[in-house]
């Protein structure tokens, strides 16, 4: 079944060469793609089939982040879509289709969740979770977001209230947004994989017994053989 999905790029012009490597799979499901990218460190990607956009400061951690993020936000919601799968350059979903099961209850956030036994998601014991991409969720909850994010009317140089120290970074932010101010059902992939914390994953382990939303993926040799691996297990 097709379903109406804008897949969402946010990089950096440190990113363009990934972004650009990495480009099939972002269009290889057959959906629009929006680059969104700060305005003082854009990234253009010349192809029929992606849109570019620019917004906010470039930078990992800070107030800045979460009120670029914000922003991003804003401009995806501009595109009339019922869903949206949010990448970082560094994350991708392998396989061309994706998993009916993301579009069954359009409450649902989906992220890879690190931080607790996945046995624990979405209970009261996964105190100190963090959410990775890639993200997936409706346009309804896209639009929670931001509400939410413009009642906190968040001003330069402050501090945002994490549930851990995440150091105002933009999962963290996600985790403060959906899991205790919006309090939405979230979950963690079935066939999801993150290398973070550094060491603790084997991507190609992982892959090997069925992971496709994949976070970590740091240049096209790796993502290439990810790949292979991908193919020869769903083509027996």
């Amino acid at each position: 079944m097709k379903h109406d999905v804008l897949v969402v790029v946010h990089c950096y012009a440190g990113d363009a060469s990934q972004v650009e490597a990495f480009l099939p799979e972002y269009l290889h499901h057959g959906s629009s793609v929006l680059v969104l990218s700060p305005t003082d460190s854009p990234v253009r990607i010349y192809h029929p089939d992606v849109t570019c956009g620019v917004g906010g400061l470039v930078g990992w951690k800070g107030t800045h982040t979460v009120q670029r993020q914000v922003i991003h936000w804003t401009g995806a919601a501009k595109y009339p879509h019922d869903w949206y799968l949010l990448h970082d350059s560094d994350s991708v979903c392998l396989s061309r289709d994706l998993p009916e099961y993301l579009f069954e209850d359009p409450e649902v956030f989906w992220a890879n969740v690190i931080g607790v036994d996945r046995s624990l998601v979405g209970t009261p014991a996964d105190v100190g979770v963090n959410f990775q991409p890639p993200y997936f969720f409706s346009r309804s909850t896209l639009h929670q977001l931001i509400q939410q994010a413009e009642v906190l009317e968040i001003p330069p140089g402050s501090a945002i209230v994490e549930p851990h120290d995440w150091n105002n970074a933009i999962d963290g932010f996600y985790v403060q947004l959906v899991r205790n101010l919006l309090r939405l059902p979230y979950k963690t992939y079935p066939d999801g994989a993150t290398t973070w914390p550094p060491d603790t994953q084997d991507l190609a382990r992982d892959v090997a017994s069925g992971a496709r939303f994949l976070h970590g993926v740091k240049d096209r040799e790796t993502l290439d053989h990810l790949l292979t691996l991908w193919n020869e297990r769903n083509e027996t």
